[in-house]
């Protein structure tokens, strides 16, 4: 493990609430670091990448469908709508 890298990629969730993206550029960035530029190949890095939560999709109400549908100005847009929600 390299000279605190843990320790940072854990400050960087913990404390600083950092998005994972930014974690798992950190992470890559330790990798990097000691792996080529130091040439540390042997030293093994724990550091887990971070995995985005995933997120559901909103389910809308039929009051809400009905809006989204009825929003569109002509015949064409209103077709478009509800094609891309079917």
């Amino acid at each position: 493990m390299g000279h605190g890298s843990k320790p940072i990629c854990l400050h960087l969730i913990t404390e600083r609430k950092l998005a994972y993206a930014s974690v798992n550029q950190a992470s890559c960035a330790f990798r990097f670091r000691y792996g080529k530029v130091l040439r540390q190949a042997q030293m093994r890095l724990d550091i887990p990448m971070a995995k985005v939560p995933k997120r559901l999709a909103q389910i809308l109400t039929r009051g809400q469908v009905a809006r989204v549908m009825d929003s569109g100005a002509t015949l064409r847009a209103r077709t478009l709508l509800a094609t891309t929600y079917a």
